[in-house]
């Protein structure tokens, strides 16, 4: 959604947010609840959906409370933020640490249809490792549960009851919910995991050690393993 708003009228990134007025800030967060209000509308229309929806929300879209209430929590994060001229900063440290987006089966190459407009994979940070010349001794960690979690895909071919996995794994923050459905389980096949990373470092034109981290692994007994991934294999929990 935020890619969506950006391409379709001028909007501000960190930096330029950090130097707006409360009323600028105000005026700009309008122009967003705006889009958003009128994206949803054109949404419904188009799947032929009901508004109604929307109508049990439109007090919260029109909330003056609300917004500076946004305003506020915006600018008491911007007092923890510390703006740089460019990253020239990253040569004081020893250790840089990239954290990129979640899961490569979420990157737009896959399916646009059922991902994020956006990149996961490692190829997102080539070009800041490139141009600040830290291409040494690089680590890159591919991070999983030993099985696969998601909401809403009717393509879900790995899906299993829950119970296949752990009858008592409680997810507080996935609840059940009338927009995404439950939060559905699903066995992992780390054949098809070895060849997603695999392919996922061999588009990356620099120098590289790569391997897995393993959480979670107290929720699903182990499962066998026909090659490891990479040269970094850590189990974490």
């Amino acid at each position: 959604e935020t890619i969506q708003r950006y391409s379709s009228f001028p909007c501000f990134n960190l930096k330029e947010i950090y130097l707006l007025s409360y009323n600028n800030l105000y005026e700009y967060l309008k122009k967003c609840r705006l889009f958003s209000k009128n994206r949803v509308l054109k949404i419904l229309k188009e799947e032929n959906l009901s508004h109604k929806i929307y109508d049990e929300y439109l007090d919260i879209y029109d909330s003056e409370n609300l917004l500076n209430a946004m305003i506020s929590s915006m600018f008491l994060f911007l007092q923890s933020v510390i703006i740089v001229p460019d990253s020239q900063f990253l040569h004081s440290y020893d250790t840089v640490i990239f954290e990129n987006g979640q899961g490569l089966l979420l990157d737009q190459s896959i399916n646009p249809q059922l991902s994020t407009p956006s990149i996961t994979g490692a190829k997102s940070i080539e070009n800041i490792i490139k141009d600040n010349f830290l291409v040494d001794n690089i680590k890159l960690y591919y991070v999983t549960r030993p099985y696969i979690t998601r909401h809403g895909s009717p393509n879900f071919k790995e899906k299993c009851d829950k119970s296949e996995i752990n009858p008592n794994i409680i997810d507080e923050t996935n609840q059940p919910n009338p927009y995404q459905g439950t939060l559905m389980f699903g066995k992992l096949n780390f054949t098809e995991l070895y060849n997603r990373v695999k392919k996922d470092v061999d588009i990356v034109n620099i120098p590289l050690e790569y391997g897995l981290c393993l959480t979670h692994t107290s929720d699903y007994p182990w499962q066998d393993i026909n090659k490891p991934i990479g040269n970094l294999w850590l189990e974490l929990d």
